[in-house]
């Protein structure tokens, strides 16, 4: 969310791939990952070979990865399928993906409920952290709630990967009318950095935002 709102590239690594520890332990219950904001993919891809490491004593393991980030982001992907959503920016992204030699398709990504919806009550995750909250007081719970209803109105398609352990990437690939920088958000299977940052690089020669300046508006 950070990097949709400051035109900058944001990776979010797979569990397992960078160390938490050992001051930090598993932040957010292992659904926190800390990383950094760039201007370019090359940069990210340095970064990131800089800081991957085995972790030692935690959780999540990240399958290993042959070589180095900055050698293999240029390498060509190969002819993936790509699923915009029908809106401007993803309409945009598919023009830019398409020149990747990329397969095309609209398709809505859907969640599927858990079974047991069927026969209980509906809840959503307001509600888990809410009953798990039981000593919190009434003025507490509804800050809470109040600022969760915010988080998932502002970026309802980050929660998902932080909890799947997915990797995710930020790319400042539109404006809106007002100059401000829209981010679009790229997922991979898990482990799979190489190829978020292949097509990255792709979409980012293809479409280059490194120059990118904000308009000024004067009142």
């Amino acid at each position: 969310m950070p990097a949709s709102c400051c035109g900058l590239v944001g990776l979010k690594p797979s569990h397992g791939r960078i160390p938490c520890g050992p001051l930090v332990g598993e932040a957010g219950f292992g659904h926190i990952y800390e990383f950094a904001l760039t201007r370019t993919i090359r940069d990210t891809a340095h970064l990131l070979d800089a800081v991957a490491a085995p972790p030692v004593g935690e959780k999540y393991t990240a399958p290993a990865q042959s070589g180095r980030y900055a050698d293999t982001m240029r390498a060509d992907p190969g002819r993936l399928r790509v699923a915009p959503d029908d809106r401007a920016v993803g309409r945009e992204f598919g023009r830019d993906a398409g020149i990747g030699g990329h397969d095309r398709r609209r398709q809505d990504p859907r969640m599927d409920r858990p079974h047991c919806d069927r026969d209980a009550p509906a809840i959503d995750a307001e509600d888990v952290v809410e009953a798990s909250t039981l000593t919190a007081i009434a003025t507490g719970a509804a800050i809470l709630r109040s600022g969760l209803r915010r988080i998932f109105e502002f970026g309802p398609f980050t929660a998902p990967f932080n909890v799947s352990g997915n990797p995710v990437i930020s790319l400042p690939l539109a404006l809106s009318r007002e100059g401000l920088p829209i981010g679009v958000q790229l997922v991979a299977a898990t482990g799979r950095e190489d190829l978020l940052l292949q097509v990255a690089a792709q979409l980012e020669q293809a479409a280059p935002w490194k120059e990118r300046q904000p308009s000024i508006f004067v009142d």
